[in-house]
């Protein structure tokens, strides 16, 4: 027969080692030795990597690093541009494109898949009033940063 002082011994232990887990919060890390592009906007130079996104901060001498467990859709990323309004693009090899608001930190993304369900590669965009145009593996995209919260508009497949 289990005794009063054995339960009561377990239990304490129990809810003591619940508490003990609260004091380690996770940590990711992802490999960012290999640059693929550069940029300056916004005070800041970014950085793609093949594994996220770098910011730094010259003006405080910070460094910050953006993964998938930060919000980021894609780690395997091609390019970052500017809309001029707070907003960041940043594009990826698995066809995810991010939108990065500066304002608050958050991030949205967006998954570019072509007609027959594979992943479209983001290579380079550049921004013209409302629109985001993203050269990729398929042609132009032109991407309506605006409406509906953004949504491709139209794809230029055979240019010439």
């Amino acid at each position: 027969m289990i005794s009063r002082k054995s339960i009561i011994v377990f239990l304490i232990l129990l809810f003591c080692s619940g508490l003990q887990a609260q004091l380690y919060q996770w940590q990711t890390y992802t490999n960012k030795d290999e640059i693929t592009s550069l940029n300056y906007f916004a005070g800041n130079v970014w950085a793609t990597t093949t594994g996220g996104l770098v910011r730094f901060t010259p003006a405080l001498d910070t460094i910050n690093s953006y993964i998938k467990s930060d919000g980021l859709g894609s780690v395997l990323l091609n390019f970052t541009t500017y809309a001029g309004d707070s907003i960041a693009y940043i594009g990826s090899s698995d066809g995810v494109l991010s939108k990065f608001d500066l304002s608050n930190g958050s991030f949205t993304n967006y998954l570019f898949q072509g007609r027959d369900g594979s992943n479209i590669v983001l290579y380079n965009a550049d921004t013209s009033a409302g629109f985001l145009w993203i050269g990729s593996s398929i042609g132009v995209i032109k991407f309506d940063r605006v409406r509906n919260g953004g949504e491709v508009k139209e794809n230029y497949r055979t240019l010439g």
